[in-house]
């Protein structure tokens, strides 16, 4: 993904009427940092994330705004800082270079992994969530047909332009519940365009009276399953007002402050002020349902442009709770300004796994009976945890069916799937538990469609025999082989992910079979950073059952390059990466 691919989403967006300002957040799946506790904290930023805006002087040189700060890879924090010349329209200052930024915590300059760089100009990290908020009263019959068209266009776009993205529904103002909202797919979003344009999208109807836009605003922000790393994008679109029924606007302001949405409102003229307070930009990101909006192009242009994606490892690597101020400082031609933001790591719910239940898939269970799955899950900040759920199906189908876990002590919440559940070739599952606020889930990262699995007998699910690599030479490729065989019938695929250290995303690469059941692949030299890399195998059977060389993929094996020294891990045992370290040790006199 090359970072101008930010511009063309936004570009994209535009085209369909929602013009979207570039406030991205970053982070990547935990479990992946190689030093401190891995917390898998990874799908809602924290309530607690305060964004404050710096002032904006007109005689000042510039301004500095922190748009977006995602600390959900701690230690390693990500943030999108926008830089603008107040003088008239607030023109981008897009000549910035990474001498020009300092960063603080606590008072502290961070410079471990401290890396600056500007939207726009290379590869990088480029991920859009777009969930649609529909009104589907009524009285959008008029323009429900126009949204409809430009949203299969859009997606469509999305697939040409090579974008990374995950699409998701949220429907509202129906007669079945009597408006209230209904978030698809339970809140899993969906990279495959044609099922979104098929069947999710075509699921709107056009037949109820109440429309409470602020509570489908609220519901969604928390009960999505948001990638870690993407842009969060609300596109509500209504022709009522959306305060009706007893969540308010305070209410939505708390959600989209608490989950770093951008929101945009796509509406009529008379309900523009009930949409203002929700965005940062009432120029752009407030559109008339009607009306026409390619003359926003050159703001978006000068947004993207003045935009700084900036990373670093904390000092601090305390998993504690506390609230740490973070202030970004960017000085030039003897002018400083600055912004600042706060947050507080570790709060929100952590799924851990029992190892009977992450046995299971070891081995095929035996078909037609009850299967149990365990969760210890925590959070350590007031409420706690709220619930958690279990959903299941079976494997080779596309829905999904859910329980309620119960709490049968401490932090151990359980689940049974009835026997009558339990067919061949296997079961997909995944955990998702909220506190209210936040969701999270297990895997990290769009369980829905990557879940665990377990194989139901007759089906045995594949044999990975792989020794992990840990450590490597910079800047050279790396061979990985393994063993692989399915004992039930034959294999579909045997595939090779992995990502550099701090990377949002994997890339992947066939494994190519040589003699017997031996598959080799190679890491290219490019991901063999400074700082590390991931890497895991995934062999899927005929079935479709998947078994992964690590165990699962938020427990990747990690390989350090020269002489890297892991020292200690702790954490959640099924959060923890693989790790071991060396080092090279040279004294001279």
């Amino acid at each position: 993904m090359k970072r101008n691919q930010f511009g063309l989403i936004h570009k994209m967006i535009l085209g369909l009427l929602l013009s979207i300002s570039l406030m991205v957040s970053f982070s990547f799946a935990q479990g992946d940092d190689p030093i401190a506790k891995p917390d898998p904290k990874l799908l809602t930023p924290n309530p607690d994330i305060q964004i404050g805006y710096s002032s904006k002087d007109a005689n000042d040189p510039f301004y500095v705004n922190i748009d977006t700060f995602n600390f959900q890879a701690f230690p390693l924090l990500y943030g999108n800082i926008n830089v603008q010349d107040p003088d008239g329209l607030g023109l981008p200052v897009d000549s910035l270079t990474q001498s020009d930024f300092t960063v603080y915590e606590d008072g502290v300059v961070q410079t471990d992994m401290f890396e600056v760089l500007q939207i726009g100009g290379g590869g990088g990290y480029s991920l859009a969530d777009i969930i649609f908020v529909m009104d589907n009263s009524g009285s959008m019959g008029n323009e429900q047909a126009g949204i409809e068209t430009n949203v299969i266009n859009f997606v469509d776009e999305l697939v040409t332009r090579g974008i990374d993205f995950g699409l998701g529904l949220t429907r509202y103002g129906q007669s079945a519940d009597s408006g209230a909202p209904l978030i698809q797919d339970n809140g899993n979003l969906t990279s495959d365009a044609t099922y979104f344009k098929d069947d999710v999208w075509q699921r709107n109807t056009l037949d109820g009276g109440t429309e409470p836009g602020y509570q489908a605003i609220v519901e969604t922000a928390s009960g999505f399953l948001w990638r870690p790393g993407a842009q969060r994008i609300i596109v509500i679109i209504t022709d009522e007002t959306p305060a009706q029924g007893s969540t308010t606007l305070a209410d939505a302001q708390a959600a989209v402050s608490t989950h770093n949405i951008t929101l945009f409102a796509v509406t009529t003229s008379s309900y523009y002020t009930n949409f203002e307070s929700l965005v940062a930009d009432t120029t752009t990101q407030i559109i008339d349902i009607n009306g026409d909006f390619a003359n926003i192009l050159n703001a978006i242009g000068q947004q993207i442009s003045g935009t700084y994606q900036l990373r670093y490892k904390s000092g601090n690597l305390a998993a504690d709770g506390s609230t740490r101020t973070v202030r970004v400082e960017v000085a030039t031609s003897g002018y400083t300004a600055s912004d600042e933001v706060t947050y507080s790591p570790n709060s929100a719910p952590e799924i851990q796994r029992t190892a009977a239940t992450i046995a299971l898939s070891n081995s095929g269970q035996i078909a037609n009976a009850d299967l149990t799955i365990a969760a210890n899950i925590t959070d350590s900040v007031i409420p706690g945890v709220q619930g958690a759920t279990l959903f299941y199906r079976e494997s080779g189908t596309t829905t999904y069916t859910s329980l309620a876990m119960t709490n049968t002590s401490g932090d151990l919440y359980e689940a049974v799937i009835s026997g009558a559940d339990v067919q061949p070739p296997g079961v997909d599952y995944y955990i998702t538990a909220t506190d209210g606020v936040m969701t999270t889930a297990s895997p990290l990262v769009t369980p829905g469609n990557n879940p665990h699995q377990i194989a139901v007998l007759p089906n045995e699910p594949p044999v990975i025999v792989h020794t992990p690599v840990t450590s490597a030479p910079q800047g050279v490729a790396i061979s990985i082989s393994a063993n692989v065989t399915d004992t039930t019938n034959s294999l579909a695929s045997v595939r090779l992910f992995y990502r550099e250290y701090g990377d949002l995303t994997y890339g992947e690469t066939a494994m190519q079979l040589g003699s017997g059941s031996l598959y080799t692949g190679q890491i290219p030299a490019s991901v063999v950073g400074v700082n590390g890399l991931h890497y895991y195998i995934k062999a899927t059977d005929d079935f479709g059952v998947s078994t992964i060389s690590s165990r699962w993929v938020d427990n990747a094996h990690f390989v350090s390059t020269d002489g890297g020294i892991n020292i200690s891990i702790t954490g959640p045992a099924e959060c923890v990466p693989e790790i071991s370290f060396s080092a090279t040790l040279t004294i001279s006199q």
